[in-house]
């Protein structure tokens, strides 16, 4: 109950806010300790370095908050919260410094590093030369879609080709993450509506989920509660097409949309 405390004091959330500024993050801190623990799990999830970057931050607020706690309880010492803000970036550099630090090129990442000053290996994102692509059949319309989740967002994308290859229309959206099988459908949801405006009544659509490409084919009989609202808006726009073909295939979609 005392760590709880000290998280949600003005002192502490001070301290917080400020190493959120530093992340790039505009926020406040929510009144409830579960709830606080909840939005750390959901904006520090994944794998990167700066997904880890923002771990190690959070421990080492931890960390001296409880030393800070010590200190006045048991010593009479007390510090300024610029001079605990200090203290913990300057652990977080020196902790970083110790693993590889690489990240993908690009203007959050360095943006990132430069407000954290930790140095950072860039990579160059990879260009792709070739693709190979799958023709429908002569009278239908072919929708790729695809969708992907990341630390800060979730994307979808769309490209409607004729059976000459040729683009007929493209799409992409966004959002807040959450899962990749959610923004998946995302994707599948707005090839067909793209398609509905484009007059298209006979299409095929391919993507390279297994699970969603599943659902569609109604192997799975029931998504999951994340899934529900997004497979009933799908469920609609599905009777609107003379012709639906429905295949699995592997692609890269959302990295073509965006060349």
């Amino acid at each position: 109950m005392e760590v709880q405390a000290s998280v949600l004091c003005s002192f502490a959330a001070g301290i917080w806010l400020g190493l959120l500024l530093k992340m790039g993050i505009y926020r406040n801190t929510c009144q409830s300790w579960t709830a606080e623990i909840l939005w750390y799990v959901q904006a520090f999830a994944g794998q990167t370095i700066i997904a880890r970057v923002k771990k190690v931050i959070l421990n080492s607020f931890i960390h001296h908050l409880w030393r800070e706690r010590n200190n006045r309880v048991f010593a009479s010492k007390f510090s300024s919260t610029d001079q605990v803000g200090f203290a913990i970036l300057e652990d977080v550099r020196i902790r970083v410094s110790s693993i590889q630090c690489k990240a993908d090129d690009n203007p959050f990442s360095r943006s990132f590093m430069d407000k954290i000053r930790v140095r950072c290996q860039f990579i160059p994102p990879s260009v792709i030369t070739y693709c190979s692509w799958l023709f429908p059949d002569q009278d239908l319309t072919m929708v790729n879609t695809d969708g992907s989740k990341k630390d800060h967002s979730g994307g979808w994308g769309d490209i409607l080709r004729n059976c000459s290859g040729n683009v007929v229309a493209t799409a992409k959206g966004g959002g807040p993450p959450i899962s990749a099988n959610a923004h998946e459908l995302h994707g599948v949801e707005l090839g067909l509506n793209l398609a509905i405006v484009k007059g298209i009544r006979k299409i095929h659509l391919a993507m390279d989920s297994m699970y969603i490409y599943n659902l569609m084919v109604q192997k799975i009989r029931k998504p999951p509660w994340s899934l529900i609202q997004i497979w009933r808006r799908v469920e609609k726009l599905l009777p609107f097409f003379e012709v639906l073909k429905i295949s699995h295939i592997f692609m890269r979609l959302i990295e073509l949309l965006t060349l």
